[in-house]
This record gives structure tokens, sequence and C-alpha cells, in this order.
């Protein structure tokens, strides 16, 4: 919204008064009277959508008659700053494929400006497989728009979900403002438990009442791991030979008993 003035400056009547604008097209009708005497003043304002930019630029242009037939025209202008709301937007999904321990991950996501300015240096970091891993730049953003982005890297084992943080950021055309936004996303892994136990028998044959002593392994032959592992023997009577409180991916356990 602006005001102005339109004065007679001069020593006679002035008839047919007009004041046009540049903004927001050529010629906008602001203002008009019929006779302005010599030395009055009258005032005038107008309004219209402020474009998305940092500034506006407003021309006005009187013109008139005198009453003895002369025309007069005269122009000012002025800048005006726009204020602006940057904002930016990052969203993000896990894949719909199943996801595994130690395997590949590919995400999506995007990255909005919601603001009502257009932004520039756009990017976005995710914080795996390492802390500030660019995973998209874009030079300017307009307001509305978007873009999308994929990335991918290695999900790390032995986990039954993980989570990834994206940070997305960029500047206001017009200001030194910089706005950011950040977003996390866990997703599930699809686990695989398993476990494997050997046993081996003596080298040497044991006669009948004395002592055999064997030998064993229990594995963990999944993905994640287990807890409370647990070997138990049904020789002589049912008994536990070996707990151990967790085995991880691979790992394995030896274990001897006797009877």
């Amino acid at each position: 919204t602006f005001s102005g003035s339109v004065s007679n400056t001069g020593n006679v009547t002035l008839t047919n008064i007009v004041v046009v604008n540049n903004q927001p097209a050529p010629n906008t009708p602001v203002f008009t009277q019929a006779s302005l005497a010599p030395g009055a003043v009258a005032s005038f304002n107008g309004s219209y959508l402020a474009p998305t930019s940092c500034s506006v630029s407003d021309t006005l242009t009187a013109s008139a008659s005198s009453r003895c037939g002369v025309a007069v025209v005269d122009s000012a202008s002025a800048t005006c700053p726009i204020t602006t709301t940057p904002q930016i937007t990052v969203t993000a999904a896990c894949p719909v494929t199943p996801i595994l321990p130690g395997g590949s991950v590919t995400y999506s996501g995007t990255v909005r400006n919601t603001g009502d300015i257009t932004l520039t240096n756009v990017i976005v970091l995710s914080d795996r497989p390492a802390a500030n891993t660019k995973v998209f730049t874009v030079a300017t953003l307009a307001p509305g728009a978007s873009a999308n982005f994929t990335g991918t890297y290695t999900v790390p084992t032995d986990v039954c979900s993980f989570t990834t943080t994206f940070s997305g950021g960029g500047k206001d055309i017009c200001t030194p403002t910089t706005v950011m936004n950040t977003v996390s996303t866990t997703c599930t892994a699809i686990t695989a438990p398993a476990i494997a136990v050997t046993l081996a028998c003596p080298a040497v044959p044991v006669a009948i009442g004395g002592v055999i002593t064997y030998t064993g392994t229990v594995r963990n032959s999944g993905s994640v791991a287990l807890n409370n592992v647990t070997v138990v023997n049904n020789q002589a009577v049912p008994n536990t030979v070996l707990t151990v409180p967790s085995l991880a991916p691979g790992a394995s356990a030896n274990f001897t008993a006797s009877f």
C-alpha cells in the first residue's frame, strides 16, 4: 500500500488531473480529480499485490491540462523493500524393499522451498555414512518449488533398525538470512537370526564305564547378535554345558563336557 500527493505548483487552475502507476501494470489508474486550484494539494493512496522479489519500484505519473489548454506532466519514483519469509522443508522416506543389516540401502527424499522468496545455495546433508555427507545441491529454488534426491550407503551390521538424519539449508536471495530444516527417519532392518552347534567325539575310543569328554562349538550363523546363548547336553542327565551373554554375528564359542 503506497501513498502520495499531487499538487498544482503553477499559477492557473488545472483540470482533468490523472495519476497512473507502472505497478502492477503500466498506466494503472490511481487517482483522478476534475480540477485543482493553484497551490492546492490532493492526497491519494493505492495498493496491489507485492511481487516475489526483494523490493518493488513504483513510478507515478501525474498529468493535467491548464484552464488555458496547456498540458502538464510530472513523475515521481520510489523503491520500497519487501519483507520476505524464507523457509525450507526436508522430507525423507525408507526404501520399499526389505533392508538387511550390512547390506546397501537407497533412501529417497525431497527438499522444498516453503517460503515466499527464492532460496540460493540449497544443500542437503546426511549423517550417513559420515557426518555432513553432501547428498544434494542446487543453485536456486523458487518459492513452492521442490527437488528430489536419493543416496546410498551401507547399513550397519547387527542392527534391528537405523536412523538417518537429513539437514536442508538455503539462503534468502534478498538478505543474509539462512534457513535450515532437519528430519530424521528410522527404517526397520530385516534380521535373520540363526545358530549352529557342532559336536565332536574324543579322538581315542572310551571303554564302557569310562569317562567320555567331548568338544563342540556354538556359532552365531545369523545376521544379528544373539543374547543368552545356552548349550544343553542330554547326557548323562540334562545339564547346561555353556552359557554366553551374547554372541555377535559370525562369532563362536567352544565348550567341553564329560560324563
